[in-house]
Parts: C-alpha cells; sequence; structure tokens
C-alpha cells in the first residue's frame, strides 16, 4: 500500500539544526542529556503500512519508533522520557504533531513537518501548562 502522505515517506537525514539546545532545556532536558542529543545525527525514515504511519528515528545512541494513525490520540513515550498524550494531523501538507505531557505541570510540546524540494523542514514548539 502507497503512503497518503507521499511526500514525508522514506529516508531523511539531518542537515542542520537551528536553537535546539534552548529548545531541550525548555523541555527540561538535562545538560549532559543535552550535549547528547546535539551530537546526535538522526536519520528519520516514515513509511506507511495498512493505515499505520511508523517514524523510526535512529542516532548512534538510541533509536526511536513513533506508530500512528492520522487523527487518533495515541499514548506515547518521548526520547526525552515524558509520557504524553498524541495525536498527528496534516494540515495544509504540514504534518503536526501534538504532544500533550500527562503531568499537570510539564510542557506540551507541537513540531511541524513541511517538504520543500528535497529537505524536510522539522519545527519543535512547547508550551507550558500551570499546574492546579
Amino acid at each position: 500500500m502507497s503512503c497518503d502522505l507521499s511526500d514525508f515517506c522514506g529516508e531523511w537525514r539531518l542537515r542542520s539544526s537551528c536553537n535546539f539546545d534552548e529548545y531541550l532545556k525548555k523541555l527540561d532536558v538535562n545538560c549532559v542529556a543535552r550535549k547528547v542529543a546535539q551530537k546526535a545525527t538522526p536519520v528519520v525514515d516514515i513509511s506507511y503500512s495498512g493505515g499505520t504511519y511508523t517514524i523510526v528515528t535512529q542516532t548512534s545512541l538510541q533509536t526511536t519508533t513513533t506508530t500512528f494513525v492520522l487523527n487518533e490520540e495515541f499514548e506515547e513515550s518521548t526520547a526525552d522520557g515524558r509520557k504524553c498524550k498524541s495525536v498527528f494531523t496534516h494540515e495544509n501538507n504540514v504534518l503536526v504533531h501534538q504532544q500533550k505531557n500527562t503531568k499537570d505541570d510539564g510542557p506540551d510540546s507541537r513540531s511541524t513537518r513541511e517538504v520543500i524540494g528535497d529537505e524536510m523542514i522539522l519545527v519543535g514548539h512547547y508550551r507550558w501548562r500551570k499546574g492546579n
């Protein structure tokens, strides 16, 4: 079966990164883990089979796999250890990944992926919620 998001499916390699350390700080990732993450050169493979998408992110230190169906919420453990309720949507040729932290006082995040030519641009956003 072919990928409904055909522009996104395939292998992607990191070419450059901007403000990644600041983003990780805002997600409350410790200094050592941030240094390690900044040295990683991830390879991302996006595939589709039977209505389910899979994103495999590999570095020399770890591999993470995220499996999802568009527009369906699922439970996710992030690479930085957060437990989230997540959902992927496809809006105006942009793949949007929303992660709502299951801790009331933890950070939520949103990332967007957009394919422009032969590059996939990934932008991460975070937001802290005030505790009850």
